[in-house]
């Protein structure tokens, strides 16, 4: 494999990101390039970009701290398997969804802005989530760990 197809494999969201969960981090604006180049193409429909933001409000149903974050998330050269089965162990996890206004990639918009954008939006969502404002609808709560799927009333 060359270098350069390796480089791409390992930009996909298969690898965890160094990071621990506490601050959001900046987006690369060359996963944008896709949405500019079907806001560019013939194809009907516009071309959107959804922001949305995950906040992990509890563990085994007590508010989460920032030092708890990092049991949560998976980052840096953090083997998935026992990071799995450690946050599986935990007890169930509530993450509240937050998903913000569509924001239309024009013909015309670089992928810089795009990714500002949603930089932008990601951060209002966040201050909404540490606010407590009420996620997409509080009936879509799932406990993520063990009895996953299973709706909380």
């Amino acid at each position: 494999m060359s270098a350069t197809a390796d480089r791409v494999g390992r930009d996909a969201s298969s690898e965890p990101p160094a990071f621990h969960g506490n601050r959001l981090q900046r987006l690369r604006s060359s996963h944008f390039e896709a949405a500019r180049l079907a806001a560019c193409s013939d194809n009907e429909g516009a071309s959107v970009i959804q922001p949305v933001y995950l906040h992990y409000s509890s563990i085994a149903g007590l508010p989460t701290t920032r030092w708890q974050r990092p049991r949560i998330a998976w980052y840096g050269e953090t083997p998935f398997l026992p990071h799995f089965l450690q946050y599986a162990r935990n007890g169930g996890v509530t993450c509240d969804v937050y998903c913000g206004a569509p924001i239309r990639v024009l013909p015309d918009m670089d992928r810089k802005s795009a990714a500002r954008l949603t930089e932008a939006a990601r951060r209002e969502l966040a201050a909404k989530a540490r606010l407590g404002e009420a996620a997409i609808a509080s009936s879509g709560r799932q406990n993520l760990a063990a009895g996953a799927g299973r709706r909380k009333p």
